[in-house]
């Protein structure tokens, strides 16, 4: 993909790139200079010694575990706020975030010509592009991004103070974003502290509580559940669906029929992924992989959860893992502590799922602010303003 037709050929209809037909189509070239990095020399490789030096797995963290401590080229330098792309494998683009530093080869850095293309216009429409072409190299295994090919990106541009706005906008959003999952991993550390101060360690029961085998407290209710396929999923409905997947909220059901049947709460376990969720509402449960457990009466729900999510599970790949929990045994204090637990969980998870509520209001907001300000359902510069060049 060396030309502008050719490359258009590849991102024609995808709706990454679908612009308000009034944006003037560019070549990126035409309002952005694309540097590509140096091949150092490997033998002045360093962990400790020199300036630090930006590999392609460097890109979107803001530092780098290799040093250089050769002699260079000025023109390599990276400072923060440089724009750079990753060349192979996901064509991550990021401004750089960290000290001075060199730009290695298969990383490149595109320098905006800010009289044509505002920065952080750039940075916000210039993943959606690379994503695309991403997408249409899906079947190939090893994915490789040429600097001929950035240069010759169809770059849609409003006028510039639109470009300014609609950045401002989506900026703000995305602090929106950071700030409420910074607030919600906040919550989330707050009862693994509790629980460690109230019982210690559920691995190693320090404070000696009476225990028993997994098997004896909890019991497997998953047999016979409905269980909803990912092609199934919405965006929003009634209903939703906890599957093993990092998300408390996988999507959502509107069909009464597609959920869990049988008491709540209950505790939902990733056999592939092994990660816990717990579940007091009426929920769908997620494709395949999922178990469903149930405290009996010597075990606090809560308290439950908890002593599961801390107790460490090995590793087997994307093996199944639930062999691992039933070998597990399990601490058993005294029921009034583990419900003083319990209540204390009850009241800081609300504040958790309040959080998590408002966490998917912002991404939603932001998402919608996204679609709609890149769609041009947005109007937001003068009319007699200029085009670019």
């Amino acid at each position: 993909m060396k030309t502008l037709e050719q490359l258009a050929r590849v991102l024609h209809g995808n709706p990454l790139v679908q612009f308000p037909a009034r944006w003037k189509r560019v070549p990126l070239a035409d309002v952005a200079v694309v540097q590509n990095g140096y091949a150092f020399d490997s033998s002045s490789f360093s962990e400790v010694e020199g300036i630090p030096l930006i590999r392609i797995r460097d890109v979107g963290k803001g530092q780098t575990t290799l040093r250089y401590r050769g002699k260079f080229d000025a023109k390599y330098l990276v400072r923060r706020g440089d724009m750079l792309i990753g060349m192979d494998g996901d064509f991550r683009v990021a401004e750089w975030e960290g000290d001075e530093a060199l730009l290695n080869q298969r990383v490149c850095r595109v320098v905006p010509d800010e009289s044509l293309v505002h920065h952080r216009f750039l940075a916000q429409v210039l993943p959606r592009y690379l994503a695309a072409i991403q997408e249409a190299t899906a079947a190939i295994t090893v994915k490789h991004l040429s600097s001929k090919t950035v240069e010759v990106i169809p770059l849609a541009l409003p006028y510039l103070e639109e470009q300014r706005c609609i950045a401002a906008l989506l900026d703000e959003a995305d602090r929106l974003e950071r700030l409420r999952k910074e607030a919600n991993g906040k919550a989330e550390r707050i009862l693994p502290a509790l629980f460690l101060q109230m019982f210690g360690d559920p691995q190693t029961n320090p404070m000696g509580w009476d225990t028993a085998p997994f098997g004896d407290v909890v019991r497997d209710v998953s047999s016979g559940q409905p269980k909803t396929m990912k092609r199934d999923f919405k965006a929003t409905g009634a209903f939703p669906i906890i599957d093993q997947g990092q998300s408390e909220v996988a999507g959502y059901v509107d069909d009464d029929d597609a959920l869990f049947r049988g008491e709540l709460p209950v505790i939902v376990f990733g056999d592939h992924t092994r990660i816990f969720k717990y579940a007091d509402r009426p929920f769908a449960i997620g494709a395949d992989g999922v178990r469903a457990l149930q405290a009996t009466a010597r075990l606090e729900p809560l308290f439950a959860y908890w002593s599961l999510r801390l107790s460490p599970i090995p590793s087997a790949g994307y093996s199944r893992h639930f062999k691992f929990l039933r070998e597990k045994v399990l601490m058993l204090p005294p029921m009034e502590r583990q419900r003083r637990f319990s209540i204390a969980a009850k009241q800081t998870m609300g504040l958790g799922l309040r959080q998590s509520l408002a966490e998917i209001q912002v991404r939603d907001v932001a998402q919608m602010l996204h679609s709609r300000l890149l769609g041009g359902l947005v109007q937001t510069s003068r009319p007699h303003q200029l085009p670019p060049r």
